[in-house]
């Protein structure tokens, strides 16, 4: 996808080598500049960290200048005299990774993703009211930041190769995090009419991670159908009618009850058979693992999703999307220290277009099949970069995030006030078809052939008991892009 593409990689630990990562196994070239003591990430604990994120790249010692003449991308972790690059190198793309980004009054403040965590809101949403705020571990902030990086490298790079204008992307890891490690605090606010805070603001969802006969389980019942569901797999229909109990408000608040009554019914079944009735009552449910057991969960033994690393030494996971047709790069180990100095990239032709600069997916159409909050977040990523994208919902079956409202069913159009559905729905254009009339398909089939790209979450059942099945999409429009992204993949036990 990337082959050809010259990526000067000046960054160290996880966001900007994972943000470099990606388009490697893209099929970019990436070049990693290390000082003379080399990226301090290679003395880290075992190196296994290392490896995984600098594999397949080549490492040189010293001056970049000869290198950035000739990039395609600039990936850096300094505040950069980036105005000066561009400057020198119009055609070049420049990615910068920092903690607050490059402007703004907290440009040169230290942090960590740890402090970064606190001061974006997530922290102290996180836990029980009546205990002390909870971080995420996994310095999961930093993986998110190098996936925004990556995105917004390749946006750019595809606008400097239509319009030979490089770009700034500036990346603050705060900014990452504020969108995708809280719930839209400020969005909820907003709808509610900026109501005083009650209490800590902390709380977690019921049920969530609960114990059974030999470990844990973790169930989601955002919608009222699968908390209606959940009650009568535990025996407990009689609750059915408990409104204050269907609410996640009113069921956080008589949570000792309402676990209670859940745990009575887990703790006496394995994980296994908990996990099979969810399964056949449609609620969505997982195990809970570990190091030891991720590995080897079905599900990624079945798709091969965890790989032995070039050295033998550990695994880890492999290139997280398939693409039909085209086979990831194999991968390598990392280099060792300036084991590419003096390599030399031939020079690059100069962009000739007479295309004026916009967005990077203007003129893209983008047909939005999706629900709930990853699959739409991925659409509005694409909005954002200007495709023009095209939610589709029905009447009978909208959007669910839509029911997430900060109105009552009382209120006119109550479910047009629903945060989430706002934060990743913006910059959106919205339709709806009954997919299960003849009509509706045909119109639906109509509205593919005008597009560049379908996005769809749904189970993998589900476009084909519309007849929607992907050798009919592609007759009816060969140039397009069918992604699908439900929850476990399209095969294995767990499809």
């Amino acid at each position: 996808m990337l082959d050809g593409v010259r990526v000067v990689d000046r960054t160290t630990d996880i966001a900007g080598p994972y943000c470099t990562k990606l388009l490697g196994d893209a099929g970019a070239d990436v070049v990693k500049v290390e000082g003379p003591g080399g990226d301090p990430l290679r003395q880290y604990r075992s190196g296994a960290l290392f490896e995984y994120l600098n594999g397949s790249k080549r490492s040189v010692k010293g001056d970049d200048r000869n290198f950035i003449d000739r990039a395609d991308v600039l990936v850096t972790d300094q505040v950069d005299d980036v105005a000066a690059l561009r400057a020198e190198h119009p055609q070049l793309v420049v990615v910068t990774i920092t903690p607050f980004g490059m402007t703004g009054p907290w440009v040169e403040r230290p942090a960590t993703e740890f402090t970064l965590q606190a001061s974006c809101g997530s922290t102290g949403n996180r836990g029980l009211p009546e205990e002390p705020p909870l971080a995420a571990g996994g310095r999961v902030g930093e993986w998110i930041t190098g996936t925004y990086a990556a995105i917004g490298a390749a946006a750019a790079l595809r606008s400097a190769q239509l319009s030979g204008v490089g770009e700034h992307v500036d990346v603050a890891m705060f900014d990452c995090m504020a969108i995708t490690m809280c719930t839209y605090p400020s969005v909820f606010s907003s709808f509610a009419g900026w109501p005083p805070l009650r209490g800590t603001g902390r709380s977690i969802e019921v049920p969530s991670v609960e114990p059974t006969a030999d470990g844990h389980v973790v169930f989601t019942t955002n919608s009222a159908q699968q908390f209606h569901d959940i009650l009568v797999m535990i025996g407990r229909a009689d609750l059915l009618d408990d409104e204050d109990l269907a609410r996640p408000v009113g069921r956080f608040r008589r949570r000792a009850e309402f676990l209670a009554a859940v745990h009575e019914y887990t703790t006496k079944r394995s994980s296994t058979e908990v996990l099979e009735e969810a399964g056949a009552f449609r609620i969505p449910a997982g195990p809970v693992l570990n190091g030891a057991t991720v590995p080897t969960f079905e599900q990624f033994a079945a798709r091969d999703v965890f790989v032995r690393a070039p050295s033998g030494r550990f695994r880890h996971p492999r290139v997280p999307y398939r693409i039909s047709g085209c086979e990831p790069r194999p991968f390598a180990p990392p280099p060792a220290l300036g084991a590419d100095t003096g390599l030399e990239w031939s020079p690059r032709p100069a962009v000739s277009t007479t295309r004026k600069w916009d967005l990077p997916l203007a003129g893209v159409r983008v047909i939005d099949c999706t629900a709930w909050w990853a699959g739409p977040a991925a659409p509005h990523v694409l909005a954002c970069l200007g495709a023009d994208v095209i939610k589709v919902e029905s009447v009978a079956r909208p959007d669910l995030m839509r029911y997430s409202s900060t109105k009552p069913p009382t209120e006119d159009r109550w479910w047009e006030w629903g945060p989430l559905f706002h934060a990743v729905n913006v910059g959106k254009r919205g339709i709806t078809l009954d997919l299960t009339q003849e009509a509706g398909s045909e119109m639906f089939e109509r509205l593919v052939a005008t597009a560049d790209v379908l996005v769809e979450n749904y189970t993998p059942r589900v476009m084909d008991q519309f007849g929607l099945t992907w050798d009919r999409l592609h007759a009816a429009n060969p140039r397009l892009i069918m992604v699908r992204m439900p929850a476990f993949g399209l095969d294995g036990p767990w499809r």
